[in-house]
């Protein structure tokens, strides 16, 4: 998938990587309330997929990366679920957006071609 260029598209993206930002503290602070290093390994492995996943959906321009790190974060441990799922839920509608604009270029091409 390409680049993110489009105005709605930029609204989802900033609102995916806030909500990420948000979703990653609320694990950092999930991870704190179970004793940091003392907590179970899984805990620790997840709320590391989870920063990894915050700098994916940071650093990434295209769309495969910002769904990659919407989802990395979504498995970290939280407090406050409904954030995960609107993370998905956000992550959903930037695929979905894209498709139907790929699917419309599709479409007028192929009419001028006719």
């Amino acid at each position: 998938m390409e680049a993110v260029t489009h105005r709605g598209d930029r609204v989802v993206v900033g609102a995916i990587r806030v909500v990420a930002s948000v979703e990653a503290i609320d694990a950092l602070t999930f991870l704190a309330t179970s004793g940091w290093l003392g907590a179970n390994p899984w805990l620790i492995a997840l709320t590391l997929g989870g920063l990894v996943g915050v700098a994916v959906a940071w650093i990434s321009r295209r769309t495969i990366g910002l769904v990659v790190g919407a989802v990395l974060v979504t498995i970290a441990p939280a407090i406050v679920y409904p954030l995960s799922a609107l993370l998905l839920a956000l992550a959903l509608t930037l695929v979905v957006m894209r498709a139907v604009r790929a699917g419309r270029a599709r479409l007028a091409a192929s009419s001028a071609l006719a």
